[in-house]
């Protein structure tokens, strides 16, 4: 079941199959916050400091994250 998410969101990354694949995809466990969402279920998020990623964020389907209730520190 596909959880249903808002911008703002923090979420956790929880693919294995694509975890750390090509510098596109995080470590599982990595932790960031939802920027915006489209309709066809992609979802860019912007990872917190020390894990790659782009000023805008990057994209990521909605079955490779799950919501996390951690607040950024």
């Amino acid at each position: 079941m596909i959880q249903k998410f808002k911008v703002g969101d923090r979420v956790e990354f929880i693919d294995a199959k694509v975890a750390g694949l090509g510098g596109f995809f995080p470590p599982v466990g990595t932790k960031g916050t939802i920027l915006k969402l489209d309709k066809n279920g992609d979802i860019d998020v912007k990872w917190d400091e020390g894990v790659r990623h782009s000023p805008l964020g990057w994209s990521c389907h909605a079955t490779r994250i799950r919501k996390c209730n951690d607040e950024v520190e």
